[in-house]
């Protein structure tokens, strides 16, 4: 479990850098957001290589580690998504209207996933091997789609 460790506090400190060196917003979130995908796919490849110990530690995986590094990735995505189509030039009401109706949206994803984040902040392990244990069939909570960085 300490090499999960060392990508995510390895990725907190390139964030970190990158929040300290790269003053274009949308520069700096762009790389945050390679940076996150790349510690995820590191963190896959470790997985795939070496397994893990018991189901404990998988749960525990899929339950604390990985999440950690998804939250960034989706933070990241959803910040550049939002301030790149911010229209420019225009009226502050025209951009409130905007980020309103951004507001709204991720309100609306909050709550499809409402039971699951709940799940989370109870701190609950009941159903941890349904959510969390990767042999069990289970219904995933709906993600917004992450087909990111598209630039019109």
């Amino acid at each position: 479990m300490k090499h999960y460790l060392n990508l995510i506090t390895d990725l907190e400190n390139d964030l970190t850098n990158l929040e300290n060196q790269q003053k274009n917003l949308l520069v700096q979130t762009e790389l945050a957001v390679k940076s996150c995908k790349q510690t995820l796919s590191e963190l896959q490849k470790w997985v795939e290589k070496n397994g893990f110990d018991s189901i404990n530690e998988e749960m525990e995986f899929f339950k604390s580690v990985k999440p950690k590094v998804v939250a960034k990735l989706i933070y990241y995505i959803e910040y550049f998504n939002i301030q790149s189509k911010r229209p420019k030039g225009v009226k502050k009401k025209l951009q409130l209207k905007y980020l309103n109706t951004q507001i709204i949206k991720m309100q609306e994803y909050y709550n499809l996933n409402m039971e699951f984040y709940y799940y989370y902040l109870k701190d609950d392990t009941s159903l941890d091997r349904q959510y969390f244990f990767r042999t069990k069939q289970k219904s995933p909570p709906k993600h917004r789609d992450l087909s990111l960085l598209h630039r019109p």
